[in-house]
């Protein structure tokens, strides 16, 4: 569910989500975790551990992280009551970086195409980075460059200016705007856009007003599974609440630079596209 006409708070709330994402289960096998248990706390706060746990995720002092999000939803209309139906795309970013020992670390300067200003703090670094909007140019066509850049006020540590190519953002093709889905069956998801990372496919309901519904359980199902561009969600009988629901399907496609010390920044691009549906038996 969508608020376009607040998206400072959208743009914090999506920030809250990020930092929970790695206490989220996988349903799928993951392959063994490369320069695992390194303890850095870092990937407790910006990234699902287990899309980074297939890769060498040692020597890690930063996470930039870049979000393209489509949508075709139903929204609350704030401060008004009611809704509107709304059609559009937001892209913002964040990054955060810190020491070996876990300490924040202030880099100075960090591009993703447009600079990502610092969070400033009462005392002591931020070592965390936000793009404040959301019209972030997120390139994701396979092709056009996205440049990334670090470059801290002290040389020592590390800098670098590379550019990374990343895939088209998924389609759902099985599922339209405003279609019924019945929570009296398996939910399967068809998409575009396939690769060797994972997705993040949920079905969440926001709004049951006015459905009388006393039998239903829960308001979201879901989990991680592999990119092969289809997923089942097994349901039980009654474990979706009846109303407004949105189906969001999330790609996650890690890439790595390695700073002038030889330390290693993460940059991970979210693409995603969200679209309301019904809940029926």
């Amino acid at each position: 569910m969508k608020n376009i006409t607040n998206s400072t708070l959208a743009y914090l709330l999506a920030l809250c989500a990020v930092m929970l994402l790695l206490e989220a289960g996988c349903t799928t096998t993951i392959a063994p975790t490369k320069g695992g248990g390194t303890g850095l706390s870092l990937l407790e706060g910006l990234a699902p551990g287990d899309i980074l746990s297939r890769y060498d995720t040692s020597n890690l002092v930063g996470i930039i992280d870049a979000r393209t999000e489509a949508y075709h939803v139903v929204t609350h209309v704030f401060p008004a009551s009611g809704r509107s139906n709304w059609t559009g795309t937001n892209s913002w970013g964040q990054a955060q970086f810190m020491d070996a020992t876990g300490n924040s670390l202030d880099i100075g300067a960090v591009d993703f195409n447009r600079q990502f200003p610092n969070i400033q703090t009462s005392t002591g670094p931020s070592g965390s980075y936000a793009y404040a909007g959301n019209d972030l140019p997120i390139y994701t066509d396979g092709t056009t460059e996205n440049y990334v850049m670090v470059m801290p006020f002290d040389t020592a540590n590390g800098r670098a200016f590379d550019s990374l190519t990343y895939s088209v953002v998924p389609t759902i093709t099985n599922i339209t705007f405003n279609q019924n889905l019945s929570r009296d069956s398996n939910i399967t998801v068809n998409w575009t856009g396939t690769s060797s990372d994972f997705v993040q496919l949920s079905v969440i309901t926001w709004d049951s007003t006015g459905t009388n519904d006393t039998t239903g359980h829960g308001i979201s199902v879901g989990g991680y599974y592999n990119n092969t561009g289809s997923a089942t969600i097994s349901l039980h009988k009654d474990q979706l609440e009846l109303g407004l629901a949105d189906v969001e399907l999330r790609v996650y496609t890690p890439k790595f630079i390695t700073l002038s010390n030889g330390k290693r920044v993460a940059v991970v691009v979210e693409t995603c596209e969200e679209i309301t549906v019904h809940i029926v038996d």
